[in-house]
């Protein structure tokens, strides 16, 4: 030990180029570990939630978003195609089916035909709370009467 322990001790704790890179490959696997785990979590839909398994499914307490999104997506593309149908004689399933119109509206429709008796013509669906112009426009096709 000609320079004194200093200097001795400061070449054991350099590390050599070798060692920088394996270091620096070990940091970059890590952090690429952690940008997986992230992602991850991000893409993932929260837990207590049930992917459709027919036609039920389980919400979890606190709503998010970006899962009802995903949900109306996968409820859109499992939504029976349109068919023309009697709107006097169909049923909740048969006007769910129609583009546009939900359970609640359906359901409107059904009360709406008990009360004030059979549609005549398109136009008298107008009456029914939630049926404007726009929507009659887009379900006129695949009613009968």
């Amino acid at each position: 030990m000609c320079g004194g322990i200093i200097p001795y001790l400061r070449s054991l704790l350099t590390p050599s180029p070798s060692e920088v890179r394996g270091a620096a490959l070990v940091l970059f696997l890590a952090l690429l570990g952690v940008g997986y785990d992230a992602y991850r979590r991000l893409t993932a839909p929260p837990r207590g939630y049930v992917v459709y398994e027919g036609e039920r499914v389980e919400r979890a307490e606190r709503p998010d978003t970006a899962y009802f999104l995903y949900e109306r997506r996968l409820y859109m593309r499992r939504r029976p195609q349109p068919k023309v149908i009697n709107v006097n004689r169909a049923s909740l399933r048969d006007l769910v089916s129609l583009p546009g119109i939900g359970p609640k509206l359906a359901k409107r429709i059904i009360e709406y035909r008990e009360r004030h008796g059979p549609f005549r013509r398109p136009e008298d669906l107008l009456e029914v709370k939630g049926i404007g112009p726009k929507r009659l426009r887009k379900i006129k096709p695949y009613l009968r009467f």
